[in-house]
């Protein structure tokens, strides 16, 4: 089977388990319900929208799903992709892949750290370690083999970037409206840090999110380049490949 082919039945499998897990993930995540003597910050205004990371679950859900739904009833072009597949490449790159990442490394960074910062073990009854894998853990897997799997067409970096950064932007306004709301900080790392201090983590973790968009632009050039080599090795040096070649068009770029 040529390689081409292997790659567009693992990405659409790929895009079969991931709208189930992510689906899921967000469903369960919605249903629970911490006691506030527990965690007053749980049922406080914003609910479950309060997190970054049921954020990222609820983009995931919807990437993959959107994804599978291409794969079923929409014919892709590689060479002019229509409209649907254009917005699917756009938020993958700005939003999908590096928000994915921000969230699983940086919260098993701060859980390694601390994880009374992120996850107090007061919360292990109510968050079940196998859901605390889906929402921290898998989106980032599913990401990086979305991302190997099938490469897809970047924006020009500087618009990728404003779209990540405005996404980030809002959500730390976000944040700073439910702390005026509830007098209670999304993260316990924020309540240690005075002002200053607290400016310099968002402004460290903004260049963090762009820093993980630009990874994600240079692997999938990467990947982009490794795949087209080896889908034409074998062609014989007096066969002529042009871009209505079927080898071109079985090319899962999406």
């Amino acid at each position: 089977m040529a390689l081409s082919s292997v790659l567009r039945t693992a990405n659409v499998l790929l895009h079969v388990i991931g709208s189930i897990l992510f689906c899921s993930g967000v469903y369960f995540h919605w249903q629970v319900k911490i006691p506030s003597k527990i965690s007053p910050l749980d049922s406080a205004f914003g609910d479950k929208f309060k997190y970054l990371t049921f954020w990222n679950a609820c983009i995931q859900a919807f990437f993959f799903t959107y994804c599978l739904i291409l794969d079923i009833f929409v014919k892709s072009n590689p060479n002019k992709p229509p409209k649907t597949v254009a917005f699917k490449n756009y938020l993958f790159a700005t939003i999908g892949f590096p928000i994915a990442c921000f969230v699983a490394t940086v919260f098993w960074g701060l859980y390694t750290l601390d994880r009374e910062l992120v996850l107090p073990r007061v919360l292990d009854p109510y968050f079940p370690m196998w859901l605390n894998h889906i929402v921290h853990t898998m989106v980032a897997v599913f990401a990086v083999l979305e991302m190997l799997s099938a490469p897809h067409t970047y924006p020009e970096r500087s618009r990728g970037l404003f779209t990540l950064g405005t996404f980030t932007v809002i959500y730390v306004v976000w944040v700073h409206i439910i702390y005026l709301k509830s007098d209670l900080w999304v993260y316990p790392i924020l309540k240690e840090l005075n002002l200053p201090f607290r400016m310099l983590f968002f402004a460290a973790m903004l260049a963090y999110a762009f820093l993980l968009y630009i990874i994600g632009d240079v692997v999938n050039k990467l990947v982009n380049k490794k795949v087209h080599k080896t889908c034409h090795q074998g062609i014989s040096p007096g066969m002529q490949v042009n871009e209505s070649s079927p080898l071109n068009s079985n090319f899962p770029v999406t």
